[in-house]
């Protein structure tokens, strides 16, 4: 019959009503019902959740339990504690050891016992889990922030991540910025709130300068995330710069969207004179770049401007354009190509591009340029410009920002005249962003390097100008005389605390080149250089070492002020056997003569001002295994074979068992001989043997290494027919319990496995501890026995084995826990007899019952309400289970109310029974008396008997003799 939750069966049909019988199954996990999966986990714990087995088997869950299995193992270990069950579907696995990798089941418990165990999960290595960054600025559902100019401007971000990410902010727009915390490039009066998870930028009172891109940056072990917003600050619109109204928007809207334009005219006469004010051309709101003016007069000549409009209100004019002659302009061309642009200033992410004007201009001026760049790598040219650069007539420069350092880019410039956008120039030379750098410095030196220019103009570079200038001040000042003629140079005599720019300009035979300037200022103090540490070559994340190898890490450190190297052990102190090897660019830790204690995790810390580094290597020593597990049990022995159990050994020498080794020896021989074939499990059948020998055996484990010790059997084992260890015995009882002792009593075992039983071992475990410890050393033949000495209060459980000639068997079921304490039990009082009972005299008779009670209750008796004393005739008998008061050759004074009584600490218990003893009556007490006597009858009377024989008269019987009469003749009965 297949299980269900609950299954039922009619057993029988009386009438109306039917019995059912309930059968209880045993829960199943099926194979993947429990869905376990890891919670969380770190270097040293594991925590696991699953779901309940879809079906209970028709019994409730009791609980669960978790089993574990290490790397390289095959054995299956407990987590939770023997005699606990977990009642919720998660567990926390604490004490393992880091870097290692185990699997995990569960069983479901019922009353039925344990289900299946579920499938197995993966191998899971115990390591700190790593989650990359997540950051987002919390400003509601939009990218952008839009706030009026003097109100408070509030950027707050969250950060998440394991571990803790570091957070920096960054500012791309045109406010004065500052380093803050050495991290966070933002506005200088902008304020920082920084947490664990959080970070807000703060600006009290915003300006339109403060507009622009926020973006900030967390970043850990596991990679970085950016986030950014766009901040607007509103107020008035403006134009500060000029531009053609017609074609180019305000550079600043003044936080406000424009939303229209207004576009005015002013003509002029022959002679040069105003012929009228300014006046409005447009009739409707211009919502586009471009108007054309109507109305004009040809050959005239007029001035144009535009004003921009928003929610604020209408702008000051743009700047003027003309005086524009009106002319037929049909016979106007697009401009020419202007020459091959080129390129100077070159930093690591700017450049300036200059050009001179295209020789066509197309019959109309050149009012502007289009500039386009593009990487090396790439064919798409990416325009840089928003709005025409303006044209110029002694040439034109731009400056573009925004490179990547490393990368090499081309330019290529478009003319624009009345007519539209002439072809393109050609591409500049290839340039790479790169800038003089500043490799090192003090309180009062500056380390400078930097490469030479990809373009010697057409003549060899015969040196360089180093020039520094403090902060604040104008003037650059030569760093020596005369040209360097390397690439290399440490400028000297600077003031401690300033501020310096750096430049270099090359020199050859035409002049001095651009300068290539050091893009930040830098502050003359003594460095700091955050710790940096690399590990040698020959060590990597992990090493394997023998037992008595020598463990060598080396580590090379650097940084400024020399860090502090701390080594340390699985987070604890070096072993002592360690030693410390320092130079001035590195540090080894040396262990000679390793063992299998030092396998671990070691980690180097560096540390300094500027910051801390880590580094972690596990170490792995590898040995022979260690001596196999007890207990160590002989088992199914025949007359030529003997089977051999063990347990693996708790240290396997960091190396898979592959094999046991196990070796024989006769009792009466010194030389150990092997069994001759490859045993991988913890048990072996010993084949070969000789029946009536006595013989020892040891099993040693291998693996890679070698072959651990030996661990030997501890008495002999003679070979005969299959003689086994007993059975368990039955029927294991408490039968008393004080405060300081336990009576226990038990059956033997149903099987004594072939051989007459020699001892039992009785043995008792303290409630809260995992061993059991035999509770005498005496050996124990008698099947009962009360332990003593015990602590009030204390809680135990007991089991019992059996012992024969081959070993011990399997230990009895356990007792219910058992608390030592003086049980209290009221009396009870059981009879055999009523309440009523007659006998005649001269027979026995027994009043008897049974009575139990803790402690156990005195037993005394009574006869109407006197002690009943005993005599050759009365007997008292009292068993501890039983009582009894025997009478002999009753007498008619031995009639009375009896009473037992049996009484304890806790109470007392009443029997009662009345005893009539009877005989027969006494003679009637006399004298006869004769009266109305006549010739027919005579009235006879008489006294009653004085004992009626303890029952009542039922009758008389008169007699008569007649005188000179022999015989008397019943008159009347």
């Amino acid at each position: 019959m297949a299980p269900s939750d609950q299954d039922r069966l009619q057993a029988l049909a009386v009438g109306a009503r039917q019995l059912w019988l309930h059968l209880w199954h045993q829960p199943r996990m099926q194979a993947g019902q429990c869905q376990q999966h890891v919670k969380d986990k770190t270097k040293s714990s594991i925590s696991l959740a699953w779901k309940p087995p879809a079906k209970d088997g028709g019994s409730p869950i009791k609980g669960y339990i978790v089993e574990m299995q290490e790397e390289g193992t095959t054995d299956w270990k407990r987590v939770n504690e023997p005699d606990k069950l977990l009642t919720t579907c998660e567990c926390v696995v604490p004490n393992l050891k880091e870097l290692r990798k185990y699997r995990f089941r569960v069983k479901a418990v019922n009353e039925a016992g344990e289900s299946e165990p579920s499938d197995t999960t993966g191998e899971i290595p115990a390591t700190d889990i790593q989650e990359a960054p997540e950051v987002y600025i919390d400003i509601g559902a939009q990218d952008s922030l839009t706030c009026q100019a003097g109100t408070q401007i509030r950027i707050p971000a969250v950060i998440k991540g394991r571990p803790t990410p570091k957070s920096s902010w960054e500012f791309d727009g045109k406010a004065k910025k500052a380093m803050k915390d050495g991290v966070h490039d933002i506005p200088e009066d902008a304020q920082l709130e920084t947490a664990e998870n959080s970070s807000v930028i703060i600006i009290p009172e915003c300006k339109r300068s403060h507009s622009g891109k926020y973006s900030i940056t967390a970043k850990n072990k596991a990679g970085q995330k950016t986030a950014s917003c766009r901040v607007k600050v509103m107020d008035w619109p403006h134009n500060k710069e000029h531009g053609t109204p017609d074609v180019e928007t305000p550079k600043n809207d003044g936080g406000s969207p424009v939303t229209h334009y207004i576009v005015e005219c002013l003509a002029w006469d022959p002679t040069g004179k105003k012929k009228e004010a300014w006046k409005q051309c447009n009739r409707r709101d211009v919502e586009e770049l471009e108007f054309t003016v109507e109305d004009l007069v040809e050959g005239g000549e007029y001035e144009f401007r535009v004003k921009a409009v928003n929610e604020a209100g209408v702008s000051k004019p743009s700047a003027t354009v003309g005086p524009v002659i009106i002319k037929d302009q049909t016979y106007d061309a697009v401009p020419g190509a202007p020459d091959k642009p080129t390129v100077s200033s070159v930093t690591r992410n700017s450049m300036t591009v200059n050009w001179e004007e295209p020789e066509y201009d197309g019959g109309s001026p050149v009012t502007g340029y289009w500039l386009e760049m593009k990487d090396t790598t790439s064919k798409r040219w990416k325009r840089v410009n928003r709005d025409p650069i303006k044209a110029m007539t002694l040439g034109v420069s731009y400056k573009v920002t925004g490179l990547i350092e490393g990368s090499d880019y081309q330019f290529r410039v478009y003319a624009i005249n009345a007519a539209g956008v002439g072809p393109a120039s050609p591409p500049s030379d290839p340039v790479t962003a790169r800038d003089p750098i500043v490799t090192d410095w003090t309180k009062s030196s500056a380390d400078l390097e930097w490469t030479p220019p990809l373009k010697d103009g057409g003549s060899k570079v015969t040196g360089y100008i180093v020039e520094f200038k403090e902060e604040g001040k104008e003037e650059w000042e030569k760093a020596k005389d005369k040209e360097v003629r390397g690439t290399k140079l440490v400028v000297t005599g600077l003031k401690e605390g300033a501020f310096y720019r750096f430049r270099v300009r090359a020199v050859n035979i035409a002049g001095i080149g651009e300068p290539g300037e050091v893009t930040d200022a830098i502050e003359m103090k003594d460095r700091i250089v955050s710790p940096d540490l690399q590990l040698d070559a020959s060590v990597r994340d992990r090493i394997v070492v023998h037992a008595g190898g020598v463990i060598r890490i080396i580590a090379y450190v650097s940084g400024k002020p020399p860090p502090t190297i701390t080594w340390s052990m699985n987070e604890r102190a070096l072993p002592q056997e360690a030693t410390i090897e320092s130079t001035a660019i590195s540090s080894s830790m040396v262990i000679k003569n390793c063992q299998r204690s030092h396998q671990g995790v070691y980690s180097l810390l560096a540390k300094n001002e500027g910051g801390e580094r880590k580094k972690t290597i596990i170490v792995d020593v590898l040995d022979v295994p260690g001596p196999v597990g007890t207990p160590f049990l002989p088992d199914n022995l025949t007359n030529d074979s003997c089977k051999l159990t063990w347990f693996s050994p708790e240290d396997d020498g960091g190396s898979p068992i592959t094999n046991y080794v196990i070796q024989k020896r006769e009792a009466d021989r010194k030389a150990w001989t092997p069994v001759t074939y490859t045993v991988t499990r913890q048990n072996a059948t010993v084949q070969g043997l000789i029946q009536g020998k006595a013989y020892f055996f040891r099993i040693a484990a291998e693996n890679i290494i070698g072959i651990g010790p030996f661990i030997e059997t501890s008495h002999e084992i003679v070979i005969r027919d299959p003689i086994t260890v007993p059975e368990r015995p039955e029927d294991l009882e408490v039968k008393e319990v004080t405060k300081n002792s336990v009576s226990l009593t038990w059956n033997p075992p149903k099987y004594d496995g072939g051989s007459e039983i020699i001892n039992y071992v009785l043995e008792s475990r303290l409630i809260g501890t995992e061993k059991f410890h035999k509770v005498t050393q005496d050996n124990l033949l008698s099947r009962k026995y009360t332990v003593k000495g015990l602590k009030e209060g204390d809680t135990y459980e007991y089991r019992v084995s059996a012992v024969n000639i081959v070993g011990q068997g399997k230990p009895s079921f356990c007792t219910k826990p058992i608390t030592c304490k003086d049980e209290l039990a009221p009396p009870t009082l059981e009879l055999d007899f009523r309440d009523k009972i007659t006998v005649r005299v001269g027979e026995a008779f027994a009043l008897t019952g049974h009575y139990s009670g803790k402690p156990k209750p005195k037993v005394t008796w009574f006869k109407d309400e006197a002690d009943v004393v005993e005599d050759d005739r009365t007997h008292i008998k009292t068993t501890p289970t039983t009582l009894a008061l025997e009478k002999i050759k009753a007498k008619r004074l031995d009639t009375g109310k009896y009473c037992v009584v049996v009484e304890n600490s806790t109470g007392s218990r009443k029997g009662f029974c009345q005893v009539n003893v009877v005989d027969r009556p006494g003679p009637p007490v006399g004298p006869v008396i004769f009266d109305e006597v006549t010739k027919e009858y005579m009235v006879i009377s008489w006294k009653p008997p004085l004992d009626d024989g303890g029952s009542e008269i039922t009758n008389y019987i008169i007699e008569k003799n007649e005188l000179n009469q022999v015989h008397l003749l019943i008159l009347k009965q």
